[in-house]
C-alpha cells in the first residue's frame, strides 16, 4: 500500500510541475490582487508559484561556480543567526545584478511586495551548513560542497506548507527539483532531512526574521534578540513592523485588530512596581519543519485585573471587560520573538539562558485594582500565508478568578491572544504553553504561577521566571 501511495504522490507532483511551468511571472502578479482575502489554498499556491519562478532563475545562475561560491559565502555570514541569505541581498552585488535574467528575478521579488501592505522576503537556506556546524566540522571547506557543479544542486521551494505535508508523510520528505536542459525546474525525487544535511540542497523560502523593510534586529550569540540594540526592547522592536496607524489594520493580514484599542493600565510604574523575565528555557518538540531551520519561539500577552474588568471592579458598578497592554502585547499575530532554537538544541534538550524580559513596571500593591494577571501564549511563529490560530482559545477560555467576590467558579471572559503558526503535520500550529502569571503570591494556585518563582514544565517546553 505504501508503494502505491508513493507512486500516486510522485504522479501528482509531476502533473503539478507541468502546470506550474506554464505559469508566468505576469500571471503571478495578477493573482496578487486581494490575495489576503482569498482562501488559504489560493494563498499558498500563489506563494509557491512565486518561489518556484524565482528559484528557476536562481538555478540558471547557479550553473556558474562563481555564483554558487558567492551564495555560499553570503549564507555563511548568518545575518539572522541561520545559514540563509535574502535573495535581494545577493543582487546588491553589481556583477549578479547585471546578469541577463536579473529582470525576471526582480519581477518575482516585486510580486511578493505590498501584498495588502505586507512584504515577503525570499531567501536561500542551506541545511548542510548547519549540519556541518553541529558536527563540529565547520572549518573543513571540502565538506561545504564548494567544488560541486551547479547542476548538482537540488532545489526545494517552501512557502510554509509543502506539496506533501500530511500525516502520512512520516519521513518528512519533500519534492526536490533540478534544472533541466530546457532551463526549467523538473522533479528529481523526494528529499528528507538526512539527505539535505549531507548534500547540496537549496531551499527557496521566506525569511521569518526580517521586518517589513527587510532588516533584522541583531541577535545575541545564543540566538536571543539583543535587546540593547532593538528599539522598544523586549524583542518587540526591530523584529516586527511598526504598529498600524490609529485608523486600523488597513488590510494588513498580520495585524490583529483586537489589540488596537488596548490602553496601558493607569498605574503602570507605580504601586510597588516589579519586573520579571524568563531565565532559562528548554524546547522539547519541533513545531517547525526542517525546511525552515530553527524554531522561532514567540510570545503574546496582555495584563488583566480581577474578573477581567476595568480596575478590577464589579460589573454592577458599570465596569466592562478590559485587557491592558503589557510589554508582550503586539499588534502582530506573529508575536514578539523570545529566541531561536536550532533543531539540534531541541533534539538534545539544550538549556538556553534566554534572559528574556517579560514585563517591567508591573504595579503590585493593590491587588483589587492593579493588573494581577499576566496572561500569555508561547508558540512557534510563522509568517503569512501560515494560518491564524483561534480555536484553542474558543475551546479553553479564560482562567478562573479565585479571589474577587462574588465568585461563581466560572471561567472569566476569554482573551483574544490569537497567533500565526503554520503546518499541519504533528500539530505544528499548536502552542507550546498558555497560562497566567500573577503578581501576588497570595492568589497563586495550581493553574497560575507567581511571577518571581514561576516554573512551566510540560511535554513541549519548560522555562522558569524570576524577578529582577
Amino acid at each position: 500500500m505504501s508503494k502505491i501511495l508513493s507512486a500516486l504522490v510522485i504522479l501528482l507532483l509531476m502533473q503539478s510541475c507541468s502546470k506550474i511551468n506554464d505559469v508566468t511571472t505576469e500571471t503571478i502578479i495578477q493573482e496578487k490582487n486581494g490575495l489576503t482575502s482569498k482562501s488559504t489554498q489560493e494563498q499558498f499556491r500563489y506563494a509557491e508559484r512565486s518561489l518556484r519562478e524565482l528559484g528557476t532563475e536562481i538555478a540558471k545562475l547557479a550553473k556558474s561556480k562563481d555564483f554558487k561560491d558567492f551564495v555560499h559565502n553570503e549564507v555563511k555570514k548568518k545575518f539572522d543567526y541561520e545559514y540563509e541569505v535574502l535573495v535581494q541581498d545577493i543582487f546588491k552585488n553589481n556583477r549578479w545584478k547585471n546578469a541577463e535574467n536579473y529582470s525576471k528575478i526582480e519581477q518575482s521579488l516585486n510580486a511578493l511586495k505590498n501584498i495588502d501592505g505586507l512584504n515577503l522576503y525570499p531567501q536561500i537556506y542551506i541545511p548542510k551548513f548547519q549540519a556541518i556546524e553541529d558536527n563540529g566540522d565547520l572549518n573543513n571547506g571540502s565538506n561545504l560542497g564548494d567544488n560541486a557543479l551547479g547542476d548538482s544542486i537540488v532545489y526545494i521551494y517552501y512557502a510554509g506548507d509543502s506539496e506533501v505535508d500530511t500525516a502520512t508523510n512520516e519521513n518528512e520528505s519533500y519534492a526536490g527539483y533540478v534544472l533541466n536542459a530546457q532551463g526549467q525546474l523538473e522533479y528529481w525525487g523526494m528529499v528528507n532531512e538526512d539527505y539535505a544535511n549531507n548534500n547540496e540542497v537549496w531551499i527557496i523560502s521566506f525569511n521569518e526574521s526580517v521586518n517589513s523593510q527587510g532588516y533584522v534586529c541583531p541577535f545575541a550569540p545564543n540566538g536571543t534578540q539583543n535587546f540593547q540594540e532593538c528599539p522598544g526592547g523586549g524583542g518587540g522592536g526591530g523584529d516586527n513592523p511598526p504598529p498600524p496607524p490609529p485608523g486600523g489594520c488597513n488590510g494588513d493580514p498580520d495585524c490583529d485588530p483586537n489589540v488596537l484599542s488596548l490602553i496601558p493600565h493607569p498605574d503602570m510604574g507605580t504601586h510597588l512596581p516589579v519586573n520579571f523575565k524568563i531565565e532559562q528555557m528548554v524546547v522539547k518538540e519541533h513545531h517547525e519543519s526542517w525546511l525552515a531551520g530553527a524554531s522561532e519561539i514567540a510570545i503574546r500577552a496582555e495584563l488583566n485585573c480581577h474578573n477581567n474588568l476595568a480596575l478590577g471592579k464589579h460589573a454592577n458598578t458599570g465596569a466592562v471587560s478590559t485587557q491592558y497592554l503589557s510589554n508582550q502585547t503586539t499588534s502582530r499575530f506573529t508575536g514578539n520573538l523570545i529566541s531561536k532554537f536550532k533543531r539540534k538544541q531541541i533534539k538534545n534538550g539544550t538549556i538556553k539562558y534566554v534572559q528574556y524580559p517579560l514585563q517591567t513596571n508591573w504595579p503590585t500593591q493593590f491587588y483589587a485594582s492593579d493588573p494581577v494577571w499576566f496572561d500569555y501564549i508561547i508558540f512557534e511563529r510563522d509568517i503569512f500565508p501560515a494560518r491564524i490560530n483561534r480555536d484553542p482559545w474558543g475551546q479553553h477560555p479564560g482562567r478562573v478568578d479565585i479571589i474577587n467576590l462574588p465568585y461563581t467558579g466560572q471561567f472569566s471572559t476569554p482573551w483574544n491572544l490569537w497567533y500565526r503558526s503554520g503546518g499541519s503535520k504533528k500539530g505544528f500550529n499548536y502552542y507550546y504553553s498558555k497560562g497566567s502569571f500573577v503578581s501576588n503570591n497570595l492568589i497563586s494556585s495550581g493553574q497560575n504561577q507567581y511571577y518571581a518563582t514561576g516554573y512551566v514544565n510540560n511535554s513541549e517546553i519548560s522555562f522558569n521566571t524570576m524577578g529582577y
